[in-house]
């Protein structure tokens, strides 16, 4: 029974850090969203995207040092499960932003960016990139998109993140 006490805690570790992640990476977005108006706000997104690195390390490494020694695979499973959570929650809260409340902003905002910042003989990757925004007028597509591109930034944040503990949990002994 033991053991299963110690999952259990393990996974509510897990989705706390999981929606802790969540609120940086929707703080992230929202930052994405608002630099179009107000520019140092991108600077606000770049240090939430590498607060999301640090953070589930920490935590990782306080639960190992005060409840059970986590090591290896297991921390990076658990490392896993917290940013597989935390992009499903934010694509959950992203769909909700692009169906509900964008009304278009994002997709005029950056194409207006991608104008003034590609060259006139660039066109073929003007058109590219007005595609891709158009998935974003389809709710279920765009759920699709977001979920895929969240879920690729989970899997490659987990292992820096991981690194980053298992290093903090060596030093600590």
């Amino acid at each position: 029974m033991e053991n299963t006490s110690a999952f259990d805690c393990e996974l509510k570790l897990c989705m706390a850090v999981g929606l802790e992640c969540a609120v940086m990476w929707l703080l992230a977005f929202f930052c994405n969203v608002g630099a179009f108006a107000y520019p140092l706000l991108a600077l606000l997104q770049l240090g939430l995207v590498v607060a999301t690195l640090v953070h589930p390390a920490g935590r990782l490494v306080g639960y190992s040092r005060e409840e059970a020694p986590l090591k290896g695979s297991r921390l990076v499973l658990l490392t896993l499960i917290s940013f597989v959570l935390c992009a499903v929650v934010t694509t959950f809260a992203q769909a909700v932003y692009f169906r509900y409340f964008d009304g278009g902003f994002f997709a005029s905002q950056f194409l207006a960016a991608v104008d003034t910042l590609l060259p006139g003989n660039m066109v073929a990757q003007k058109e590219m990139l007005v595609a891709s925004l158009d998935l974003l007028a389809n709710p279920s597509t765009a759920a699709k998109a977001l979920l895929s591109t969240n879920l690729q930034f989970a899997i490659i944040g987990t292992l820096p993140c991981a690194l980053i503990a298992l290093v903090r949990n060596k030093k600590h002994k």
